[in-house]
């Protein structure tokens, strides 16, 4: 409980230093080269004003797989003076692949880059669109909820 609470303490207290950089919860969907439509989400917090650690699930839509990691990503935002409704950021992820149906795939560890932006057509809401490569490509597209 302690550890929780500290956690709480510290990500409040991050939240209020990074004015810009504000938690963001990502939704979506998308398509990778295995030919599956994953669904993701993950919650951006900020480390930094240019920034954010996540973490991440993806699950695939026929329930074959899931992958369950972390990312970070870099905002470009400041560095090449963007409008506050455009973000870019790349970044690395990883994560670990439990397959369920497959009995010729075993459990792997995922690693990859990723790239991508956000238009915010409000304060709260954006749509974010990012390609990735690694151990597999894909593209994933959803919105963004700031939190």
């Amino acid at each position: 409980m302690k550890k929780l609470l500290l956690f709480a303490l510290i990500a409040f207290a991050s939240n209020g230093l990074f004015a810009q950089a504000t938690p963001q919860l990502n939704m979506g969907f998308g398509l990778n080269s295995g030919g599956d439509f994953p669904i993701y989400a993950s919650y951006d917090f900020p480390v930094h004003e240019d920034i954010s650690v996540a973490p991440m699930v993806q699950l695939d839509l026929g329930f074959n797989w899931i992958t369950l990691g972390a990312r970070g990503d870099y905002y470009f935002d400041n560095l090449i003076d963007l409008p506050t409704i455009w973000d870019v950021y790349g970044g690395a992820n990883v994560g670990y692949n439990l397959f369920f149906n497959d009995s010729n795939k075993d459990n792997e560890f995922d690693f990859g880059l990723q790239i991508g932006g956000r238009w915010h057509w409000s304060d709260k809401w954006a749509l974010n669109l990012e390609f990735a490569g690694g151990t597999s490509f894909g593209t994933k597209i959803g919105v963004t909820a700031a939190i």
